[in-house]
């Protein structure tokens, strides 16, 4: 990649987090930049602690968003001075924007999932078919996935076309967090949430044709086991695990040993982070962009 040279009018970027060690996200962005001929430039803040005063400094030294990861999506919702609709469900947001001396937030983590769900298995958003949905978590990151899932369900049952009733069942050991998440999705769309035990897992195993874990288990760093039992996953299942690094999870192993197809976390990864580059720079890299950034993530994680 040829080097940029910022000048004093670069839109400085980045992202916000501790620790930052694996980060994918600069590789992302500053491949859009390149290809597009942007004049920005995306950094690394490993920061603790940070301060709303802190991010407002740096606006004033020419900062313009910020991507913001583990742990500081709930500060982040909290300081912004405005937030989307997906950041008031989640209570988090990953995206800040700076104008005018104000915090504007974002959460595109949900947007992220639908896309990477839509790109090789849109049947799971459609109105036809008696889809069930296996949720791992109930966390920031299960709330705005299966927020976005019900908003694309609650569209196709407004369109009229024969919408045929559809289930997520949600998988947590925090039962407060759980609770709370099916009581929100139900009030989205009646009836379209339960709670299932680990116990009780068999009774749905042949409903279920989607499974989405969300939580931190099998990242880098992180307790490396599966949140399911291995005799749970089907060859008729699709597994789509949000970890992205490493790529192939122990829950990403054992879907494949069974015949389930995989969604790789990557995915959600790079999409969420198209929706974050539409929101700092008002561009959307063209799709022949996306496919190189795509190959150069998974080259990466091959290595």
């Amino acid at each position: 990649m040829k080097a940029h040279v910022p000048s004093n009018v670069t839109k400085i970027l980045g992202i916000l987090g501790n620790p930052l060690s694996h980060t994918l996200s600069p590789a992302i962005h500053n491949q859009f930049y390149q290809d597009l001929n942007l004049d920005c430039i995306y950094l690394v803040f490993d920061h603790k602690n940070p301060t709303k005063q802190d991010l407002l400094t740096l606006h004033s030294y020419g900062l313009r968003g910020l991507s913001v990861t583990i742990p500081y999506k709930e500060w982040a919702y909290e300081i912004a001075d405005e937030r989307d609709s997906y950041s008031k469900l989640m209570k988090a947001s990953n995206t800040l924007v700076f104008e005018e001396g104000k915090i504007f937030s974002y959460n595109t983590d949900g947007i992220g999932a639908v896309s990477a769900i839509r790109r090789d298995h849109p049947q799971f958003l459609e109105s036809q078919g008696e889809h069930s949905i296996l949720i791992c978590g109930s966390g920031g990151s299960a709330r705005g996935i299966s927020f976005a899932i019900i908003e694309e369900w609650a569209e196709a049952r407004k369109s009229g076309k024969g919408f045929q009733a559809k289930q997520i069942y949600i998988l947590s050991r925090n039962e407060d967090t759980s609770n709370q998440l099916k009581h929100d999705l139900n009030s989205r769309l009646n009836e379209s949430a339960e709670l299932i035990s680990i116990s009780n897992l068999s009774s749905i195993q042949n409903k279920i044709q989607l499974i989405i874990h969300t939580t931190p288990l099998g990242m880098m760093g992180k307790q490396q086991i599966s949140y399911l039992p291995s005799d749970f996953i089907l060859p008729s299942m699709t597994v789509f695990d949000i970890v992205y690094n490493p790529k192939e999870t122990i829950l990403i192993q054992e879907s494949k040993s069974k015949g389930a197809s995989i969604i790789y976390g990557i995915e959600m990864l790079l999409y969420q982070a198209i929706r974050q580059h539409e929101l700092f720079t008002n561009t959307s890299p063209t799709d022949e962009v996306i496919d190189k950034v795509r190959n150069n993530l998974y080259s990466k994680l091959n290595s």
